[in-house]
C-alpha cells in the first residue's frame, strides 16, 4: 500500500525515469486515494499541483526527480 507521505519516483511502464525531466517537479506527496485509477497527483514545492496519468509506479525513493 502506497503511503502518501511517501516519496515516489514514478514512470510509466517501458519508459525512463526521464520521462518527467524538464518539468522542474520536487515531488513531495502522492494523493494515495487516487493511486487505485493510476491518476496520481504530485505536489510541487510551490504548492501547485500536476496531475499525470501512469500505467505503474515502479520504486520508491527519497529525492528530487530532474
Amino acid at each position: 500500500m502506497i503511503n502518501k507521505n511517501q516519496n515516489l519516483s514514478i514512470h510509466q511502464g517501458g519508459t525512463s525515469p526521464n520521462l518527467l525531466k524538464g518539468m522542474s517537479l520536487a515531488i513531495g506527496r502522492i494523493d494515495s486515494r487516487s493511486y487505485p485509477g493510476k491518476n496520481v497527483i504530485l505536489f510541487t514545492e510551490n504548492g501547485k499541483r500536476a496531475t499525470e496519468k501512469f500505467k505503474e509506479i515502479e520504486e520508491i525513493f527519497g529525492g528530487r526527480l530532474n
